[in-house]
């Protein structure tokens, strides 16, 4: 019933465990949205500039 010494590592380990979790899904996140920001970049870019740059150089 005592609270000793050892029962406050578990409550760090449980308390660490939540931050890595949101650091991971921050992580996974950002990653849709840096991916959404680029895919709606590209569609939006308009149809001439598009074939400019599947052209080869001359």
């Amino acid at each position: 019933m005592s609270m000793s010494g050892d029962s406050k590592e578990p409550r760090e380990d449980q308390s660490q465990a939540p931050l890595i979790e949101h650091l991971i899904e921050l992580r996974s996140r950002l990653m849709r949205a840096v991916i959404v920001i680029l895919v709606v970049f590209w569609a939006s870019t308009p149809l001439p500039m598009i074939s400019i740059r599947l052209l080869p150089s001359r």
